[in-house]
């Protein structure tokens, strides 16, 4: 027996000594379950399984069976040399908001590695007796099974492998074997045997070789919001490539990839396409241009406020007139990429302020005090990929990393013991997983139900949370979810809470030193805005457009409307004609949340400065999220400034209360802790 301790494997993998074999249905069982963890863990738990199966031998059978398994695909009847796998085995649904899912991206993700690991694994157990040309034809065989028993899904995973072994072995490029469904997984076929059956493929048929960070670029793409072995839906309306599927896609999304690291080596720099013509073959010099200008053209290269990007705006417009409603900081991205495409722009806006709910407030007080914070958005949720951390870093800023340090707060201002802290925010993240596994088992009904629901009918079933300061500890982190949502977990649905998850900007949470306000003074630099102008009515057809502020009009080739949400649902902008009916179901259907903040300046810090937020307890459900976390902004800003956050049902209850009110229930919990 093969005990798995890595990561969160605790289960064993029976391996059959007499003969190195694992029944086909024994490494099913192991990548089912893997398919369900959660992405980190399922990456880890893959990884170790494979890397133990490949130790004896079955690395390529693991490969095909994982891509079955990722991408419900039926397994092959009498696939491979053991146990077939009951074809009527019916495999569960992915997380219905996957583009990928976990087990086919971790697959991918891994796939430089996994190449590498199994080469030096092998070696070292002897079965292989370090031949180089035979390590490469069996790993060629494995990377054909992946084009061969699994869909486009596993191609660019297959394709990383492929270019590694190409790259790290300059004397020998192993052709890509012929799909064969017959293939004998586990046979080391020798190197002539290879060149036998195999033939040299055609020019344009080959998958190139950029770069042996190949993997790492797919991580930073991915985090930009591609997909690391597919086509978004705008590359397919764009065109970027002849036809969906094969090698031609293989290399586009490689040479896409390859642009979008080149940006985050150096944000400042303007990417221009001759800086990877010695990197990429000729024969793909279309794909490149294909690439270059589909990312120029959408805005995932050369945007910003670099003085290199800021140079390659016109002197003067040489094309169209665009007006543009709002001066936040999608109205200022969209001005500034417009007026770099030579279209001339005029931007309304109805406040007497760019940046919308991004604001940083600075406050005054006594005895020459002060201090900004963000009442608006303050916490750059992950900097890998994320335009903004890329505004920052063109403003040469450094990011401030919120630490991860957060006191917890009795009702009577004592802290609370870390063990009781740690033991229940893991009953809390395990009921969290728990409404996971009953959302798949559910299916479509799982939209029916809320989250909340399930999680208090969980901490029932298992007894989770039952003295009251568990209980007060549960709720304070059922606030915390509110907050993150912006809405009661009683009002989030089970099938759809955590929709946005695989869009997550990867690296740590941030504060930008200053103020975001910095982002929105550098965006509005040089961008023509009206203040004060609010707009009521807008006009279009084929003539162009009219805006209409009280009794003025601004007329324009085209508009584009940036305004929030709310003012959408509003109606207080009238179109004509009407807004198309998808539009409006559209708007209808949208919701936004809700989160209060209170801004608190003292004479100094009195709250310590080894942490960045601390937490409060209450001993009222209805009011878990009543000033349930407190951010200091005393290190990166420089003041004494707390700011207090107001989730949930308290947030909707704080809408109609003064300041004055606010501000007299708040002081007290400070005064005891």
């Amino acid at each position: 027996m093969v005990t798995l301790m890595q990561g969160s494997l605790s289960s064993t993998l029976p391996i059959e000594n007499q003969n190195n074999l694992v029944t086909m249905r024994t490494l099913k069982n192991h990548l089912d379950r893997i398919k369900s963890l959660p992405f980190v863990k399922c990456i880890a738990d893959f990884h170790l399984l494979l890397f133990l199966a490949m130790s004896h031998g079955l690395g390529s059978d693991v490969l095909a069976l994982a891509a079955c398994v990722s991408t419900e695909t039926a397994v092959p009847e009498g696939y491979g040399q053991h146990e077939a796998v009951n074809q009527n085995v019916q495999l569960p649904n992915s997380h219905l908001f996957y583009k990928v899912h976990p087990l086919s991206a971790a697959i991918n993700l891994i796939a430089v590695d996994i190449v590498y690991v199994t080469v030096i694994t092998l070696r070292l157990v002897g079965e292989l007796k370090g031949v180089k040309t035979e390590t490469n034809t069996v790993f060629s065989s494995a990377i054909a099974t992946l084009f061969s028993h699994s869909s486009s899904h596993i191609n660019y995973g297959a394709a990383s492998a492929y270019q590694f072994l190409t790259f790290t072995n300059g004397s020998f490029s192993p052709n890509l074997p012929n799909s064969n469904p017959n293939l004998e997984l586990n046979s080391i076929p020798s190197s002539s045997a290879a060149t036998e059956q195999t033939t040299q493929p055609k020019t344009d048929d080959e998958i190139i070789v950029i770069s042996k960070e190949s993997t790492a670029e797919a991580l930073t793409a991915l985090s930009a919001g591609f997909p690391t072995d597919s086509l978004t839906e705008e590359e397919i309306y764009f065109g970027v490539i002849s036809s969906i599927g094969g090698i031609e896609q293989v290399n586009y999304i490689l040479i896409r990839n390859h642009i979008i690291a080149k940006l985050h080596e150096n944000a400042s720099n303007w990417v221009a396409k001759d800086m990877f013509v010695d990197s990429i073959p000729r024969h793909c010099s279309t794909i490149l241009n294909s690439a270059h200008n589909y990312l120029v053209t959408y805005g995932y290269i050369n945007f910003g406020i670099a003085p290199a990007i800021k140079e390659k705006i016109p002197a003067e417009p040489s094309r169209s007139n665009v007006v543009i409603i709002g001066a936040r900081l999608a109205g200022l991205a969209a001005a500034r990429q417009l007026m770099r495409f030579g279209f001339k722009v005029t931007v309304l806006e109805g406040r007497k302020r760019a940046g919308g709910r991004v604001y940083t407030k600075k406050m005054e007080g006594g005895n020459r005090v002060s201090a900004a914070a963000d009442l608006g958005g303050s916490v750059l949720t992950g900097t890998l990929g994320n335009p903004l951390g890329i505004l920052a870093k063109q403003l040469g800023s450094y990011l401030f990393k919120v630490r991860e340090k957060c006191p917890l707060y009795r009702t009577d201002g004592s802290p609370v013991d870390s063990d009781m802290d740690m033991k229940v925010e893991m009953a809390f993240n395990r009921l969290l997983d728990k409404a996971s596994e009953l959302r798949q088992l559910m299916g479509e009904v799982s939209m029916d139900v809320s989250l909340g629901a399930a999680l208090e009918t969980f901490r029932e079933v298992y007894r989770d949370a039952v003295t009251e300061e568990e209980i007060n500890l549960f709720n304070w982190h059922l606030a915390n979810l509110e907050y993150a949502n912006a809405e009661l977990v009683s009002k989030l649905s089970l099938a759809f809470w955590d929709q946005d998850d695989p869009y997550d900007m990867g690296r740590d949470h941030c504060f930008l030193p200053g103020g975001n306000g910095r982002l929105v003074q550098a965006l509005e630099e040089n961008v023509p805005i009206l203040y004060e102008k609010t707009v009521h009515t807008i006009n279009y057809g084929n003539d162009g457009v009219q805006v209409m502020t009280g009794s003025q009009v601004y007329e324009g080739d085209m508009a584009l409307c940036t305004v929030p949400l709310e003012v959408l649902k509003s109606g207080s902008i009238k179109f004509v004609p009407e807004l198309p009916q998808r539009k409006l179901d559209g708007i209808k259907r949208l919701g936004f949340g809700l989160l209060n903040k209170v801004g608190m300046l003292f004479l100094y810090v009195f709250w310590g400065t080894d942490f960045d937020a601390f937490g409060h307890l209450t001993n009222d459900p209805s009011r878990r999220g009543e000033f349930f976390l407190f951010y200091s902004y005393a290190t990166v800003f420089g003041g004494p400034l707390l700011l207090a956050l107001v989730a949930g049902e308290a947030a909707h209850r704080f809408e109609t209360l003064p300041p004055i009110d606010v501000v007299a229930q708040v002081l007290p919990i400070l005064k005891g802790i």
